[in-house]
Parts: C-alpha cells; structure tokens; sequence
C-alpha cells in the first residue's frame, strides 16, 4: 500500500494494519516457515526422497539471468527519486548476513 493511501485510511483501519505489519509481524512469519523448512525436510528424508541443491555454476547463470529485472527496478525506483541501486545493494547485503547465519 502506498503512503498517500494508506494516510487517506481512518485511525481504526490504520491500527489494524500497523499492528498486522511492520518488523514483528515478519520475523513471526519468517519464524514459521523457518520451522515448516524443518518439518518438510524431516517428511522428504523419511519418504527416502533427495533434496537436490543447484549446482553453484547454475546459481550463477540463474542470477545472470535475472539481472535484467534488477536493472528495470532499480531504474523504475530511481526514477521515483529514490536510490534503488542503494536499496538493492543493501537488501542483499542482508541476505548475505542471515544466510550464513
């Protein structure tokens, strides 16, 4: 939801959503899918069914694939006068810290 929309929304729908979004509400979803991971994992290898990992050569190729997308944002975003190269370096600086985490 945009800003101008959000702001044109009254007091008691306003509070609905603060108290539905934002930072906690993610890390407790993050939460969930991080113990449903474990679950499925744990139901694959008692099936005796493989989890397969892309080979690090195909990681690469998929990422070189995509980079058009992040270039079409970044544009889309800078264009709104907003850093979007600063935000996509910053999002995934982020998920370098928390996937080795």
């Amino acid at each position: 939801m945009n800003k101008p929309r959000y702001e044109s929304l009254p007091g008691d729908l306003k509070a609905v959503i603060d108290a539905n979004s934002g930072l906690k509400p993610a890390a407790e979803a993050g939460a969930i899918w991080d113990n449903e991971a474990v679950v499925v994992t744990d139901l694959v290898r008692k099936r005796k069914n493989t989890i397969e990992s892309l080979p690090e050569e195909s990681v690469k190729s998929w990422r070189k694939a995509v980079e058009p997308i992040y270039e079409a944002w970044v544009k889309q975003i800078s264009d709104r006068g907003q850093n979007g190269q600063k935000l996509v370096e910053t999002a995934r600086e982020l998920v370098a810290k928390y996937e080795s985490a």
